[in-house]
């Protein structure tokens, strides 16, 4: 049975213009295409948008980690990249980053160390049909990504904060996607899930944006000194980027007492 999502939720959802033309392949996946999203109004990621990120995040419990399906890969290059180009490469400095392919896979082999046969698909639509018997819902949209990704982190909680815990990796680590120039081009597509795992001890953060609409650099996100890899909070957030869409949703609740672990 598919866990009900969380009743207590944040939510910071944007359509944005990926600068290039989307492949005819993703366009139909996902429904989206650059001239419709033009069509639309809809803008670049720009620095506003880094604002507005920042701003929502900093309403969450700190410091957070976020957690990408096939992040490793994908969604962690792509937001360096676009920061960078935007001089706004330390924005996330203090935040953590966790690809949930590696998780899961983790989590599996764990509960099932023995277990002989077909090599199993880690894709998104894979783990969900394998977990609970049935296609996730709304599938290529990122919100539907997001709640899909969040009903398979309910699946087995505690052991997938622990795993988070310990191989959590600092964000700043992360190598962009590409070289941050005038002319570059990127192989972008219009659709992408991630997520954010707050991490235990909730800090106070510094929350004076100010007023100046003016562009400016941002302050990085910060965490006293090195960022601590010590307990994960029982609830998860969750982080989705329609390039970029942005979702959040917390009270992931953890499984009654004596529930598998």
């Amino acid at each position: 049975m598919v866990p009900p999502p969380p009743r207590v939720l944040d939510k910071l959802s944007l359509c944005v213009v990926p600068g290039k033309a989307c492949s005819p392949a993703a366009s139909e996946i996902t429904g989206l295409s650059t001239a419709e999203l033009a069509a639309h109004g809809r803008q670049r990621f720009d620095a506003d948008l880094a604002y507005l990120l920042q701003a929502f995040l900093r309403r969450q419990p700190q410091p957070w980690c976020l957690v990408a399906h096939n992040g490793d890969r994908y969604d962690f290059p792509l937001l360096r990249a676009e920061l960078s180009m935007l001089g706004l490469a330390s924005a996330l400095d203090g935040a953590f980053c966790a690809d949930s392919i590696a998780a899961l896979k983790a989590l599996e082999q764990d509960g099932s160390p023995s277990e002989h046969g077909p090599r199993k698909s880690y894709s998104l639509g894979s783990i969900y049909t394998r977990l609970y018997g049935q296609a996730p819902p709304d599938s290529h949209t990122a919100e539907g990504d997001v709640l899909a990704l969040l009903s398979i982190c309910q699946w087995r909680p505690r052991a997938l904060l622990r795993w988070v815990d310990a191989h959590a990796r600092p964000f700043s680590s992360v190598k962009p996607m590409y070289v941050v120039t005038a002319s570059t081009e990127t192989n972008s597509r219009p659709s992408s899930a991630t997520v954010t795992v707050p991490l235990a001890r909730a800090r106070n953060t510094r929350r004076n944006l100010g007023g100046d609409r003016s562009p400016k650099p941002l302050p990085p996100v910060k965490g006293p000194g090195a960022p601590s890899r010590e307990g994960l909070l029982a609830p998860l957030g969750l982080l989705a980027f329609l390039t970029l869409v942005v979702a959040t949703l917390y009270g992931l609740s953890l499984p009654d007492p004596g529930s598998r672990p």
